[in-house]
């Protein structure tokens, strides 16, 4: 009998000793898995208000755990493009050129990488093998997502500044072409945004759609103001009016909105217009403009005199 004892003891202590381990094991390997969930949950979080520092050391922290995670990887190479330090931009490029395959239709990772190397060419200028990267990257993003205005714009953006480098006519087509499908991307998005408010389920979806939608009018205000200002120094008045034109109907004009579009409209022979924005420039303008001011009404006595005189031969141009 003692020798049967014996025989079970020794079979069950193995036995024993290797379910501890199974058991220590797993529960470190699901500890594991939900200290990686959080630190990935709190990347986010603080990405997405813009605590970069905090976003960052929550990355790092998840990738102590799981060097290879991709989640971690990808959410740490935005953040370090949005510190946009040299340093920064030079290890999310190196961790997009290792998730990126030759081969990805994920336009979200070509976008950010395009972006990493648009802005690492603002560090190094001279760098021309970053612009045609950057370049290749965003069209490919825009290929693929045709409706991203993120990629348009941004390749809007790279264009201008080739052109403000070298005077690149190809560029100069490019960034009509690029800044066109941004800002019809933007205008179609904000006729639904009242639609998409209507229809978020929470306070916080409503906030994000607002935000968006701000970020997107900042955009489109910058490409109309670059495309008029371009068209009016190439005596295209008509172009640059309809710049202005789409930029009031986008946004709220600031007082030298006003007055800009009074010189177009007049230069367009829109008298009544003309007038119309001048006199809302003198009424909105700062002390800082006191020379637009001048100007503006001179252009207001002389405009009236000119509308005075259509009316009298009553061929008052519309």
């Amino acid at each position: 009998m003692p020798s049967v004892l014996l025989t079970l003891r020794m079979l069950l202590f193995p036995a024993c000793a290797l379910w501890l381990l199974l058991s220590c094991s797993l529960f470190d390997n699901s500890e594991r898995r939900e200290m990686l969930n959080t630190h990935k949950r709190q990347s986010k979080i603080f990405y997405d208000r813009g605590d970069l520092e905090r976003a960052e050391q929550q990355c790092r922290k998840g990738l102590e755990l799981d060097s290879s995670d991709t989640t971690l990887r990808l959410t740490l190479a935005f953040t370090l493009l949005s510190k946009g330090g040299e340093k920064d931009l030079d290890e999310a490029d190196r961790i997009f050129r290792s998730e990126i395959g030759m081969f990805t239709k994920d336009w979200r990772l070509l976008l950010g990488h395009g972006m990493v190397q648009q802005t690492l060419h603002r560090h190094r200028p001279d760098d021309v093998e970053l612009v045609a990267d950057a370049r290749r990257n965003l069209t490919r993003a825009l290929e693929i997502n045709d409706e991203s205005i993120e990629a348009a714009f941004n390749l809007s953006l790279l264009d201008l500044e080739v052109l403000e480098g070298n005077q690149n006519a190809g560029s100069a087509q490019e960034f009509e072409a690029h800044s066109g499908r941004a800002i019809e991307l933007i205008e179609s998005s904000d006729r639904l945004y009242p639609n998409k408010v209507k229809a978020a389920r929470d306070l916080l979806t409503q906030q994000q759609i607002e935000s968006e939608r701000n970020t997107n009018l900042l955009r489109a205000r910058r490409l109309l103001e670059v495309r008029a200002a371009r068209a009016f120094k190439a005596d295209r008045s008509k172009d640059a009016l309809e710049a202005m034109e789409r930029l009031s109907r986008l946004c709220s004009l600031r007082a030298v909105d006003y007055f800009n579009r009074g010189r177009l409209r007049e230069a367009n022979q829109n008298y009544q217009g003309a007038v119309d924005d001048f006199e809302q420039f003198v009424l909105l303008s700062r002390n800082d403009l006191d020379d637009k001011v001048t100007y503006a009404v001179q252009s207001l006595t002389r405009l009236r005199a000119r509308l005075a005189e259509l009316r009298t031969e009553d061929v008052v141009p519309q």
